[in-house]
């Protein structure tokens, strides 16, 4: 029978099948009712045959050929003898109180995740805007409660980006993105980037003694947070933080020695590995650096420290950061004493690079990358909690 067919596919569990017929805007209204012969009162818990009365319930159900669907359910009002008063017989598929059901909010938490904006997910849905971000984030903030329970990993990253602009005029709020490198995951999204902030984000989450490797750029409060919460970790510094030191000093001389002519073009060349500069630039580049010493030599230490991260052997890679920061003592640039200093304090964590295999926070610039379209998507955010939500969504795997 049509209807068997019907009622099988569309009909909730525990409804009985009346009759259907057309909606006010087109769609399809099923009639429906519950025909247990008793409930139990949700206040006492005794169950009840008496049946107080009966009215109809318009529940709204997920769409059917991008047709409306609404359940016209009869729903009976039972009476509860201790209680003496009466109460609603519920319906499998239905939170108490709510005129949707849970198919319904599924459809429209699966849409927001393929639509490019949530006002396309309204109009196919009609559906309210307070209806549809409660609904979305209700089911995200269930999903990352279904992920809970996973361990900690042997690798772990760590990174920031900006969040929206704070509160005090130049301030910007920034999140703490912590990466799983073992499962190519993301973790967990902090708001702020403070030791005690990360520290009381991650706390839930079980076997920190797991941890061998963290991987992040040369923040202070990033390695007091993993030196105190892994008591089994070594702190890697990221390769491309660690070569990005000596470029602000570079572009500061080039602009200096440039003398008010445009030599952009000498930007790339600079910037990039000094093998990689044409054959039929690098006797004028290096005629250009002779003339203005200190170009030169900041130039230099760049391709220097570039050339220590192609070191296969760790020991090597000592020596010649040794030697690197030895050279360094006799500079009169100050820059220069300055990337010294943070050489020497973050010695181990550079040399922790060729120990970890080569471990780098490449796959977080990555979800940082992605979070940027995730914002972008949503013209910004306001609330944390969305974002971290957001975000746990598109790149927690």
């Amino acid at each position: 029978m049509p209807r068997d067919i019907l009622a099988a596919h569309q009909l909730l569990p525990e409804l009985s099948f009346l009759k259907q017929q057309r909606g006010p805007r087109g769609g399809l209204d099923l009639y429906a009712e519950k025909r247990t012969p008793m409930e139990v009162c949700p206040r006492c818990a005794t169950r009840s045959w008496s049946v107080y009365d009966r009215r109809w319930v318009v529940v709204r159900d997920e769409p059917m050929r991008r047709a409306e669907v609404r359940l016209m359910i009869r729903k009976r009002r039972f009476m509860c003898g201790p209680c003496k008063k009466p109460f609603t017989e519920p319906v499998q598929g239905i939170i108490k109180g709510k005129r949707t059901t849970e198919r319904y909010a599924r459809a429209v938490q699966e849409a927001c995740d393929e639509f490019v904006d949530l006002k396309q997910v309204r109009r196919r849905f009609r559906c309210s805007a307070g209806y549809l971000y409660a609904t979305y984030y209700r089911h995200l903030d269930l999903k990352q409660r279904m992920r809970q329970g996973v361990e900690w990993g042997e690798r772990v990253a760590l990174d920031e980006h900006s969040f929206k602009r704070g509160n005090v005029r130049g301030k910007r709020r920034f999140v703490t993105m912590v990466v799983d490198e073992s499962r190519k995951r993301l973790l967990e999204v902090a708001d702020g980037k403070t030791a005690a902030e990360v520290e009381a984000t991650v706390a839930y989450i079980p076997g920190r003694d797991n941890v061998r490797w963290v991987s992040m750029d040369l923040c202070d409060p990033y390695k007091l947070f993993a030196q105190d919460f892994f008591p089994n970790a070594q702190i890697v510094a990221d390769k491309f933080h660690v070569l990005r030191l000596p470029m602000g000093a570079l572009m500061k001389y080039r602009k200096q020695a440039e003398g008010g002519r445009n030599t952009s073009y000498l930007r790339n060349l600079l910037l990039g590995n000094g093998y990689n500069v044409p054959h039929q630039w690098r006797d004028p580049l290096h005629a250009w650096l002779s003339k203005h010493p200190e170009l030169q030599e900041v130039y230099r230490v760049k391709e220097k420290l570039s050339a220590i991260y192609r070191i296969r052997s760790v020991d090597q890679a000592a020596r010649e950061l040794t030697e690197l920061t030895d050279r360094l003592a006799t500079s009169v640039i100050p820059e220069l004493r300055t990337l010294r200093r943070t050489l020497m304090k973050w010695r181990m964590a550079i040399l922790n690079y060729w120990t970890s295999g080569r471990q780098t926070n490449a796959r977080v610039e990555g979800f940082n990358l992605k979070a940027k379209l995730v914002k972008r998507r949503a013209y910004g955010y306001i609330s944390p909690t969305n974002y971290r939500l957001r975000l746990l969504n598109a790149c927690g795997g």
